[in-house]
């Protein structure tokens, strides 16, 4: 099984396939045309939230604010303990150090535009943090970070654009999710927080722009191109077995 970051970042016979026109122009199109600034109110627009010259750790930093917007709008307790597990596990280590000052201070900021683009964006539509996404075929289940029922959205709490990658990723999550039957995202969004912009638009729409077909054709399609990378990886996966196991049995013969 593989991840869909796996995924979404080797493989491209796979995305040349299926989406050809998943390319640099598309992208700079993209980046230019879908990116909205948040406003709220007459306040007008929400500025970014400059990186601060004595944080290094700023995926650390968007951790810490995407878990406490977890608690703030989920309810649920313990987001600064999450975010370091995750962060540790990211780094492979043990364990996080503990968070600075500076560290806290820049994720509150990022947490206030969260509450902003709830506010102006989603509204109070129910929505979930960590919905989970049964795999399919060779991609593994899957993780995202914040759905309601009608939309999917990714936070990239970056300060460059969007890149290829970011749109696999959620061409991934779009097409396991609809091949689960259980959820029907009708739209997408790209949430960065560090900038204060989103990317919204129609799910039928990106697949189509990207592919030429509809998204039943494409998941379909998806699906059979996932399983043609199956076979070799099981078939491996096989020979490796078959291998030990040889190995095992000229060891056990020679003692």
């Amino acid at each position: 099984m593989i991840s869909e970051k796996v995924l979404a970042d080797k493989f491209n016979h796979i995305w040349a396939s299926v989406f050809p026109m998943l390319d640099a122009t598309f992208m700079r199109t993209f980046n230019i045309k879908n990116a909205q600034r948040i406003r709220v109110g007459k306040r007008g627009l929400v500025p970014p939230v400059h990186r601060a010259t004595n944080v290094e750790r700023y995926d650390l930093v968007a951790e810490l604010a995407f878990e406490g917007a977890c608690d703030h709008f989920v309810g649920t307790v313990g987001g600064r303990a999450r975010a370091l597990v995750r962060y540790a596990k990211m780094h492979q280590q043990v364990i996080a150090d503990e968070v600075t000052t500076a560290e806290s201070e820049e994720a509150s900021k990022l947490l206030s535009v969260y509450e902003k683009f709830f506010k102006a964006v989603i509204g109070k539509a129910g929505f979930k943090f960590h919905p989970f996404i049964p795999g399919t075929s060779v991609l593994d289940n899957m993780v995202a970070d914040i759905c309601t029922d009608m939309m999917l959205i990714e936070v990239k709490a970056v300060s460059r654009n969007l890149s290829s990658t970011d749109i696999k990723q959620m061409l991934c999550y779009l097409i396991a999710g609809q091949a689960s039957g259980r959820y029907h995202w009708r739209q997408f969004c790209f949430f960065n927080p560090r900038r204060a912009i989103y990317y919204m638009g129609d799910s039928d729409w990106l697949i189509s722009a990207l592919s030429g077909k509809s998204t039943l054709d494409v998941v379909t399609q998806f699906k059979c191109a996932l399983a043609e990378v199956e076979y070799p990886i099981l078939s491996l996966h096989s020979i490796n077995r078959s291998t030990a196991l040889t190995a095992h049995e000229t060891k056990s013969a020679g003692t």
